[in-house]
């Protein structure tokens, strides 16, 4: 299986924080619409302008390959965020 490569880019600090794996876009733009729901006071819950996410490559799970690429805006979290 294929699975696509995301980070979230943190603006302020100008970093790519640690990578995630998931098949799809949407599954991590549930997952993160889930943690700021959730946990509105942690990093991504309070500053989620903050914050870009990126997918930047792809692991196939039965070879053990990652292959990177340019990173690609997939979406700003404050955009993610449900309206008030």
């Amino acid at each position: 299986m294929k699975l696509k490569i995301y980070s979230l880019r943190d603006q302020k600090t100008d970093q790519y924080l640690n990578p995630m794996a998931m098949q799809t876009a949407g599954q991590i733009i549930r997952m993160l619409q889930d943690e700021m729901q959730n946990n509105k006071e942690n990093m991504i819950g309070a500053h989620a302008e903050d914050f870009e996410l990126f997918e930047i490559g792809e692991f196939d799970s039965e070879t053990g390959v990652i292959t990177g690429h340019t990173p690609k805006s997939v979406s700003v979290l404050s955009d993610l965020k449900p309206k008030q």
